[in-house]
């Protein structure tokens, strides 16, 4: 990796490298954290004592118990870094206020902080999902098409580009760090419920797949973190935005080597009844929600990462087929666990 991630904020020493973290415990945190550990030092904003936190202090990190609500300790987590890598976010889908509460609101104020501790560079991860109901041309979402019909999407999509307008927003007031914003593809790998734990759980109640000639981008969360610890510290990529993917595959082809990984024979719909499905179940979504699907079903969305190629110098290393046996893995121990757990 070239260059060097920034060294801390006002009153820091040169040689200092501290990187504060937000949603450290999280799936793609717990993968920054291994990437980033024993090369700077880490401080972490947990909001309360868990075993998560008890971790990062075993490694000899920093801990700070609060949230993103909590402005006092924000300015802890945030005093003496070079970089802030900002991952929380409240996921669920159930209530817009309580995700603009975090996702905009919390990250607004993370920004301030970070702006008045002199932080050097704040990458905000967003999510590729922002464009589920924009109309691309050519299906190609670049980092030069801004999303559109906000409103036709989900909490957590729409309030991560509300997020994502808020740090640009303020950096261009002075009242928020230099920025960094970049939105993952489709993560999966050990520790992911979406791309991995939910679909197992759906093929186990009806092993049969929808998909047809839709691709999706999947990505490893390792090469994501890899992504986001070359945000943090490569100079060009100040105020820049940035798409992270691992390239597309057709979504009924992983599915089936999903199924396969964890003992399921998966079978394929007839074409036609497959895209009657597809619109079926979309159509229904959008009925019963008022939304658009995270990933749609009808459209494949082609999401080149050049632009992260060019900048970061990234390049997706773990394979599709690496990173599906090494998450089926996990799965079984975790299941294995849970079953050691209820007997």
């Amino acid at each position: 990796m070239s260059g060097a991630l920034p060294s801390g904020g006002r009153g820091s020493a040169a040689a200092t490298r501290l990187v504060a973290i937000t949603g450290g415990g999280g799936f793609i945190g717990r993968a920054v954290e291994a990437r980033l550990r024993g090369r700077v030092r880490l401080r972490g904003l947990f909001r309360g004592p868990s075993s998560l936190a008890d971790a990062w202090r075993e490694r000899g990190h920093e801990v700070v118990m609060g949230d993103l609500a909590d402005e006092a300790a924000l300015a802890r987590l945030v005093e003496g870094a070079g970089a802030v890598i900002h991952l929380a976010a409240r996921m669920r889908k159930d209530d817009p206020a309580a995700s603009r509460a975090v996702n905009v609101e919390g990250t607004g104020r993370l920004a301030r902080a970070a702006a008045a501790a002199g932080v050097a560079r704040l990458v905000y991860v967003s999510s590729i999902s922002v464009f589920a109901a924009t109309r691309a041309p050519g299906r190609t979402v670049t980092e030069d098409l801004e999303p559109e019909r906000i409103d036709r999407l989900n909490p957590y999509s729409a309030t991560k580009y509300e997020g994502e307008r808020v740090v640009r927003e303020l950096a261009a007031r002075g009242e928020g760090p230099p920025f960094v914003i970049v939105r993952p593809t489709n993560v999966f790998g050990p520790g992911g419920r979406s791309w991995f734990v939910d679909w197992a759980s759906r093929l186990r109640r009806l092993p049969v797949v929808p998909g047809g000639d839709v691709d999706v981008d999947l990505v490893h969360v390792d090469d994501v973190a890899e992504a986001l610890a070359r945000a943090a510290e490569v100079p060009a990529a100040a105020g820049e935005v940035l798409h992270v993917g691992g390239g597309p595959v057709r979504l009924a082809d992983y599915l089936v080597a999903l199924g396969a990984e964890i003992g399921l024979r998966v079978r394929r719909l007839p074409a036609p009844l497959d895209l009657l499905a597809r619109h079926a179940i979309e159509r229904g979504h959008r009925v019963l929600k008022g939304e658009q699907m995270s990933t749609p079903l009808t459209r494949s969305l082609r999401v080149p990462s050049d632009k992260a190629r060019r900048v970061l110098g990234y390049e997706p290393r773990v394979a599709l087929a690496e990173g599906l046996r090494e998450t089926a893995r996990w799965y079984r121990e975790e299941e294995r666990a849970d079953t050691k757990d209820r007997s």
